[in-house]
């Protein structure tokens, strides 16, 4: 996994990869506070790349069921970045 250096770049100003460091935490903590199918879809989706029908066999839920869990976990990232100014 790349660093978070890497992703910015590697030669970017110091304010930028704060900037980047924190709004990476506030995703953290909305992502941690998801419920823990919600948190398992998203993160099966998002960061594996898995479809949702790859998912449902893995949290027993329906193709709809998954889409409603990823919806849910965008809209509380969305969330946590706007109240913490993003």
């Amino acid at each position: 996994m790349e660093s978070i250096d890497n992703l910015a770049g590697g030669d970017a100003a110091a304010d930028d990869l704060l900037y980047l460091r924190r709004k990476i935490a506030v995703l953290a903590v909305s992502i941690n506070a998801l419920p823990a199918d919600c948190r398992r879809a998203f993160i099966l989706c998002r960061l594996h790349g898995m479809a949702h029908r790859e998912i449902t066999p893995l949290l027993g839920v329906s193709v709809s069921m998954a889409e409603k869990h990823i919806v849910r976990a965008l809209c509380e990232c969305r969330n946590g970045l706007a109240e913490a100014g993003y």
